[in-house]
């Protein structure tokens, strides 16, 4: 999906623009819906003279120029699968020691004697992966797995946390089908549990059953009732026809009160606030890749939502662009800090754009052997802030910052 927002001439509602690719951006999940190039920079040379909006020649050799890049970095290039250096009491293998973005890669787990896999341990870019950790979708990146292997006790115990942590959910939020099969499935565990005799296997079956229940649980919809506008009152009646009085306007009805929030999700209003739906607000400490960049949560509260820039995922990117916000699960994340190493030894790194106005913070090293010709361009209002943050943080002195409105 291509980054590109540029009408003609006169448009630069920069928010708009900027709000625009941000959606393209959301749109990619960096397995099989990539983040293409950006073209609105192509100006001058770039555009047709006759309407200063279409690609001129050069414009569209260049144009093809970023999209074959991003079509062999996202789609050819292969990218590495590795155990988690920590993994203790088992070993996780693959087919293959790197696979291309979308691929399907298989995991056997390996446990050693006495230990067993914990089903829903396994983790893949610190997220979780499949509950029973047989397989996940490889994403444009490097990935780390890693799981967690238990003995039988820690197996049986696991899975009676597991019934505890449901038996203390309000159930109440979610949908009647979904919930139903996860009180099936929380039987049929409580079974197994209290079964001194019960293998392994049934143990793990059992915690499948359970996580695979919650995954699908679905929470209401709520329905704001539509106010009811009171009776109009009924006219006088009128000696003559021609004199009657007119009936007076009904009152306004005023709005009904909103349903309180479950204590488990946001409320979203949509359809001029006549329907709701709840989605989850993301933990802190989630990460997230938008744009080509690993994103980690760093405050998600009803009144502070922050990001902090990770990662760059691939170090043989060119340019890149450092936004203002990003989306997660509808919520809106402030870019306020850029985290140590995020950009270490991105030597093809050459433009960078910073759109954020909250950067608070630039981690130990974050530019630390980056190309000595890279051009950094911030926001004209925190220039002088920003370069003294840049310059403290590994960039050679040979690099430019410059202010940009």
């Amino acid at each position: 999906i291509a980054q590109v927002s540029y009408a003609w001439s006169n448009y630069n509602d920069k928010a708009k623009m900027n709000s625009m690719k941000e959606t393209q951006r959301a749109a990619c999940n960096d397995y099989n819906i990539f983040v293409g190039p950006t073209t609105d920079d192509l100006q001058g040379d770039y555009r047709c003279k006759q309407d200063n909006l279409h690609l001129s020649e050069i414009g569209l050799i260049e144009h093809g120029k970023r999209w074959a890049d991003v079509v062999y970095e996202k789609m050819i290039s292969k990218y590495e699968v590795v155990c988690d250096e920590n993994l203790k009491n088992g070993k996780l293998v693959f087919d293959n020691t790197s696979y291309n973005a979308g691929d399907v890669v298989k995991v056997n787990a390996v446990p050693d004697e006495g230990y067993y896999l914990k089903m829903g341990s396994l983790t893949i870019y610190n997220q979780s992966g499949a509950v029973d950790g047989t397989s996940f979708i490889m994403h444009a990146e490097k990935a780390v797995v890693s799981a967690e292997f238990v003995t039988y006790e820690e197996l049986v115990n696991a899975l009676k946390s597991e019934i505890a942590q449901i038996e203390g959910m309000d159930l109440s939020v979610y949908e009647d089908e979904s919930r139903t099969s996860l009180l099936k499935a929380v039987e049929e565990a409580k079974k197994v549990s209290g079964n001194t005799s019960a293998g392994a296997e049934e143990v793990q079956k059992a915690s499948v059953a359970i996580l695979t229940a919650r995954q699908t649980l679905a929470l209401k919809e709520v329905v704001a009732p539509s106010p009811t506008p009171s009776n109009s009152p009924t006219p006088s009646n009128s000696p003559t026809p021609s004199n009657s009085p007119m009936p007076s306007n009904s009152p306004t009805p005023t709005k009904s009160p909103m349903p309180e929030k479950t204590p488990t999700a946001d409320i979203h209003s949509i359809n001029n606030d006549t329907t709701l739906v709840v989605s989850p607000l993301p933990k802190k400490g989630t990460d997230v890749v938008k744009g080509g960049l690993k994103y980690t949560i760093t405050s998600s509260t009803k009144k502070v939502k922050t990001v902090s820039v990770k990662l760059l995922i691939n170090k043989k990117k060119t340019s890149l662009v450092i936004p203002k916000t990003i989306m997660m699960n509808g919520y809106t994340y402030k870019v306020t800090a850029i985290g140590k190493k995020a950009f270490y030894k991105a030597k093809k790194l050459k433009n960078v754009k910073i759109n954020s106005t909250f950067i608070k913070k630039i981690g130990k090293n974050a530019f630390k052997d980056v190309s000595g010709k890279i051009r950094i361009k911030v926001p004209a209002s925190k220039l002088k802030q920003y370069r003294k943050m840049l310059k403290a943080k590994g960039l050679k002195k040979s690099a430019k910052i410059v202010g940009i409105s």
